[in-house]
């Protein structure tokens, strides 16, 4: 039986992700090669298991947003310091997935600095997320956590 990962593994993937873009962590790209069959390959990003590790925490403790694509022109308007749960389930999913279609749009946001304010987002919205788990909630639509004044 695979092994099923804690809330507190979760959030220890968040934090060990924080300090390697704390870090400087620059992500490092493979280059392009000629294969055996004379085709040469694409460049691709080789990117760290911390980062990627954070990446797949967050999206777990947020959850998905199924409906990213028509829900991130309004999340991307809105300032990441004062972004909700839900906002932020919007960009890890629009990361994540973008990844798919498109080699280096986790490096974007890396290189950016978006990707760390993310993560400093959702660790400052922890606390409301127990409460939000505590009451058998989660990360829903329209939900609006922001900062305590």
């Amino acid at each position: 039986m695979a092994h099923q990962e804690s809330a507190t593994e979760h959030w220890e993937k968040v934090h060990r992700g924080r300090e390697l873009l704390l870090s400087g962590y620059q992500v490092q790209w493979t280059p392009s090669r000629l294969t055996s069959s004379g085709a040469w390959t694409m460049p691709y990003p080789d990117y760290d298991e911390m980062l990627m590790g954070a990446l797949d925490a967050a999206s777990t403790i947020l959850g998905p947003d199924h409906d990213y694509l028509a829900s991130f022109e309004r999340t991307r308007e809105v300032p990441i310091s004062s972004a909700s749960v839900s906002d932020l389930s919007t960009w890890f999913t629009y990361i994540q997935r973008g990844e798919r279609f498109a080699d280096g749009h986790i490096a974007h946001y890396v290189e950016s600095g978006e990707f760390l304010l993310l993560l400093d987002r959702l660790v400052a919205l922890r606390d409301s997320l127990r409460i939000a788990s505590r009451d058998g909630g989660g990360a829903r639509e329209g939900d609006e956590a922001r900062p305590s004044p």
